[in-house]
């Protein structure tokens, strides 16, 4: 099949770059209230599930989240990140299902989420990264 615009396949790696920079802000923002902000309501969520330590649970999980976030946007580890993050994500889309009373996002922000993170897991890093190719 022929395609529309042929002069923008030049461009291909810039897709992952913005999938990457824009997940990376989301993750970040994500991280930032469950450390800083709203330490107590992500606890309150973490406990609703029966999770132990669900205070301390909540800080690791918003580090990881901060941290993750951080490495994709410089384009560090990016595969590995991003396979880290779906896992965090599908834990998130669990809890959305089981009790959806908990988590103030709908499922679908969730599963655009994972597809986000799984997206940059096949194709890579994409333009302005950190990570090489093997």
């Amino acid at each position: 099949m022929l395609n529309a615009f042929p002069m923008l396949l030049a461009y291909g790696l810039a897709g992952p770059l913005i999938i990457r920079i824009v997940l990376g802000i989301l993750f970040i923002l994500a991280g930032f209230v469950k450390v800083f902000r709203d330490r107590e309501e992500c606890a309150r969520i973490f406990e609703g599930m029966g999770f132990p330590a669900p205070r301390v649970f909540s800080i690791v999980v918003g580090l990881v989240e901060l941290l993750g976030g951080i490495c994709l946007i410089a384009g560090f580890g990016t595969q590995v990140v991003a396979i880290v993050l779906s896992l965090l994500t599908l834990l998130f889309l669990y809890i959305k299902i089981r009790r959806p009373d908990l988590l103030p996002n709908g499922a679908v922000y969730y599963v655009l989420i994972l597809t986000m993170a799984i997206s940059l897991t096949v194709t890579g890093a994409g333009f302005l990264a950190f990570d090489l190719p093997l």
